[in-house]
Order: structure tokens, then sequence, then C-alpha cells
């Protein structure tokens, strides 16, 4: 977008805002708050992201020998 469509932007926004009653005028600036915070943090979380590495901790996990044995029947043991 060059400076000069970038100023007709704003001249079009403040056009629109002034024809608006106020509450719905901070209704807009409370949207485009909400705008510009989501887009930060959208930017924030593009630039902190790194790149995945396949088989990064190829063997470093392990189960147990007995993750598969059937679990012990607990519901006739009293509540601790």
């Amino acid at each position: 977008m060059n400076v000069a469509s970038k100023e007709n932007l704003k001249e079009k926004l403040l056009e629109v805002l002034g024809d608006l009653p106020e509450e719905s005028q901070i209704a807009v600036i409370d949207y485009a708050d909400f705008l510009r915070e989501k887009n930060r943090r959208n930017g924030a979380a593009t630039e902190s992201r790194k790149e995945r590495v396949a088989g990064l901790h190829d063997g470093q996990g392990w189960i147990s020998d007995d993750f598969n044995d059937e679990l012990p029947d607990v519901s006739s043991q009293r509540p601790v």
C-alpha cells in the first residue's frame, strides 16, 4: 500500500467515524485495540517459533514394562 492510499484510508476512516454516534465510535476504538493486540501477539508468536526437528529426542522416552497390564480393581476400596 502506498503512502497516498494510506492517507486516503485514514481520511475515509475519520469520515466514517465522524458520522457515527459516540457510543459506536467507542466500540470501533475498542475493536481496533483488540485487532492491534491480536496482530501484536500473532507477530510475536511467529517470530518465536522454531523449526521442529524430527528425531531430536529419539530413544529418550520410555514406557514401563507393565504399561498394558490390567489395572487393579479399586472400586471396592474405601476412599482415603
